[in-house]
């Protein structure tokens, strides 16, 4: 059970301290690291009568403050082979599984190239927001023959 308040707390500090902004944690004299973060297209999540209380929930909320479009399937209302069908028209990019999943669905969406992502809902904004973003890495030299520019 996830409180989902302390979570969304979480995911707004994550959002405005690490992932809203470019950043560089290298601290390099002589080149720049520039980390950037880019919201997902789109994301399924798949949820079932296993799925933990508050967690569909505290992912929306994450998903919503990262901009990132989902998509929910619910397990108890359709079945594998009906979301397979339906996931190009969908336009995802990750299925997020809040569930159990079987092979059918596993191997389906490695077929049609979506990434899965099992990992459980963290109420940690650090853990979660990357999940729902994808990291942009940007290097820029900052000395020409060994001389650092000003």
């Amino acid at each position: 059970i996830i409180d989902c308040d302390a979570a969304e707390r979480s995911y707004r500090r994550a959002w405005s301290d690490w992932f809203g902004g470019a950043h560089d944690p290298t601290g390099l004299v002589s080149e720049h690291n520039d980390l950037r973060y880019r919201c997902l297209d789109g994301v399924l999540v798949r949820v079932g009568s296993d799925t933990p209380e508050g967690v569909l929930q505290s992912a929306q909320r994450a998903a919503e403050i990262c901009g990132t479009r989902v998509v929910v399937s619910d397990a108890s209302g359709e079945t594998e082979d009906a979301l397979l069908q339906r996931l190009p028209e969908l336009r995802v990019e990750r299925v997020r599984l809040l569930t159990q999943a079987g092979e059918v669905l596993r191997n389906g969406c490695s077929t049609q190239g979506v990434e899965i992502d099992v990992e459980p809902v963290s109420a940690s904004g650090r853990r979660e927001l990357r999940r729902w973003v994808r990291e942009q890495a940007i290097s820029r030299t900052a000395h020409r023959h060994g001389r650092v520019a000003s």
